[in-house]
């Protein structure tokens, strides 16, 4: 092969590469805007007592894993614990998103909290991680 052909070949290859990276982190951007905002949905519909939203976005098999409640497994159970004491939370910092395949998303972000849930006081910063999937065109967690 010539070297100017090679070096076409190459430098082509390098271009399509590039391409593909930006077209790529493009529609990740996109994603993490569609979950974080559907995170900011849900936390406005947890806060304002919107149930009805809070069953949209969130799926009917809900899991939370927390050491202050056991595991619920429905949204009902999860709408009741949350209401039932007084706590608040509050991000800090930036809100990551990862994609992990096609409709699937994972969301990190630290939260601070205040006050008590289910009689056991709050630390004042987790990590708070969620899977959220795309389904009917829904983000949901």
């Amino acid at each position: 092969m010539r070297p100017s052909i090679a070096k076409a070949l190459v430098l082509t290859s390098a271009i399509a590469l590039c391409l593909f990276s930006i077209r790529s982190n493009a529609e990740s951007n996109t994603v993490a805007e569609q979950v974080i905002a559907a995170e900011e949905a849900l936390s406005k519909a947890l806060g304002s007592e919107d149930w009805d939203e809070v069953k949209v976005l969130m799926t009917p098999d809900h899991v939370l894993i927390t050491p202050y409640l056991p595991a619920e497994t429905d949204v009902e159970a999860i709408t009741q614990a949350v209401t039932s004491d007084d706590f608040s939370a509050h991000l800090i910092g930036e809100r990551q998103v990862v994609e992990l395949g096609e409709g699937v998303a994972l969301l990190k972000q630290q939260v601070a909290y205040k006050g008590q849930l289910n009689g056991v006081s709050l630390p004042p910063k987790v990590l708070a991680v969620a899977v959220w999937q795309k389904i009917d065109g829904v983000w949901r967690q």
